[in-house]
């Protein structure tokens, strides 16, 4: 069996998206033949299925963050978290100073030891690959590091990266150090890479065009992993209500005006609609968010349970009548497919994807039976509308089933390594 070394900084963390991206992958990986080593920040829980290693930042910021992690999973009931102000307190001059010359994410100082671990990792596993995913984009320089320091040695090993999400978009640094750190990693990443996996073919574009190379680029839809509680029956909802539901963050570039403004040009041409639907919105909602639903005229039709559990949410959304996908109104969101999206379709529930100048999300979906719309508040209305007309008449279909599983992307991942 080969060995092969994931190099991350986030897995095994509950309520990550880019933790389960790679988290629902290892068990097929050493099926597949390869069995994992996972370096990660010190800040998530340690494997007990895996070889797992964990190193922290070297910085007062990166202490500071993975501290408040560690913290964080005790619960925000813990004496721990409650304490955690006081505790880091001793931290507190450094890590102004550090603030004063450097503003960057603090997960970039997870680095030097990150790769001095890695070098050891390889020693003493005779590790056969490298693999660097993420989520952050310091598992890539990590991974480039660690090349570098192999082939000082004359040591080769095979290097594919996967960018979860493309390294450069318009939010993607708070200055300019940052921003420079990015377009470098992303430059040393394609150039040494032997592989380097995307997520959306217009990611893979974009990107080579901006590092001016092609050659290497491959594009693995992720998936989700089938299994969950898949609907029984058509009208699976509230009594009475079409239930229309949103899993995941809202607020920020991901925001609910475009939904809202459909919804209201949509009730004021059925106007039964009013009566009839519910809006179930679980996960976090912004402030700004939630005093767009006040300033609504439509409020009433909103309820925000909060967060639930991965687990527990796969099967509320199969309890759903329409599941509501929101993508930002942000050039990034042409790149991107958000993860959640792959585990709607397993589900088996109609779909509402309100899209921002995306080819590959219709193409995806749409044959499969469910509705993509743009953020024009005129096509979400439409959406609505059909949506609504159908679940009226009890002419709802039952989609068809989703290709996108983990399984396949992992296969396909085996294939390039």
């Amino acid at each position: 069996m080969k060995k092969i070394l994931i190099i991350t900084y986030f897995s095994n963390q509950a309520g990550m998206a880019c933790s389960y991206h790679i988290d629902d992958r290892l068990p097929l990986l050493l099926e597949l033949g390869y069995e994992p080593v996972l370096l990660t920040s010190l800040c998530v829980p340690k494997w007990d299925r895996y070889i797992h290693y964990r190193v922290p930042s070297l910085s007062p910021s990166g202490l500071r963050f993975e501290l408040r992690q560690l913290f964080l999973r005790k619960g925000k009931d813990s004496l721990l978290w409650k304490l955690r102000n006081i505790l880091l307190l001793p931290l507190l001059p450094l890590y102004g100073l550090e603030r004063l010359f450097a503003r960057i994410d603090p997960v970039w100082y997870w680095q030097p030891l990150a790769c001095f671990q890695a070098r050891r990792i390889c020693k003493r596993h005779s590790i056969d690959l490298i693999y660097s995913t993420g989520g952050p984009a310091v598992a890539h320089k990590v991974g480039s590091c660690l090349l570098k320091k192999l082939s000082e040695k004359r040591q080769k090993l095979k290097w594919v990266a996967e960018v979860q999400d493309p390294l450069i978009h318009s939010y993607c640094a708070n200055t300019d150090l940052e921003l420079q750190l990015l377009q470098k990693v992303e430059r040393e990443t394609y150039r040494k890479a032997d592989r380097m996996i995307f997520l959306t073919r217009q990611a893979m574009e974009t990107t080579e065009k901006r590092v001016a190379q092609t050659g290497k680029g491959v594009v693995v839809y992720p998936g989700a992993v089938p299994g969950a509680k898949t609907a029984s029956s058509n009208q699976p909802g509230l009594a009475n209500k079409m239930t229309l539901a949103h899993f995941g963050s809202l607020g920020g570039v991901r925001n609910l005006a475009p939904f809202i403004n459909g919804l209201e040009r949509a009730v004021s041409e059925q106007v039964s609609m009013k009566d009839d639907l519910a809006i179930i919105l679980y996960g976090s909602v912004g402030g700004d968010d939630r005093e767009r639903i006040d300033a609504s005229a439509h409020a009433s039709l909103f309820s925000l349970p909060g967060t639930v559990v991965r687990k527990e949410a796969l099967t509320v959304m199969a309890d759903c009548d329409i599941l509501l996908l929101i993508q930002g109104q942000d050039p990034v969101s042409s790149q991107t497919i958000p993860s959640k999206l792959y585990e709607y379709l397993h589900v088996g529930r109609p779909v509402l994807a309100i899209v921002h100048e995306n080819q590959e999300i219709p193409a995806m979906i749409e044959p499969l039976g469910h509705t993509c719309v743009s953020t024009e508040v005129k096509d979400i209305a439409q959406g609505l509308l059909k949506l609504y007309r159908q679940w009226k008449s009890k002419a709802a279909g039952v989609p068809l089933a989703s290709p996108y599983t983990v399984r396949k992307a992992v296969e396909q991942i085996v294939e390039t390594l």
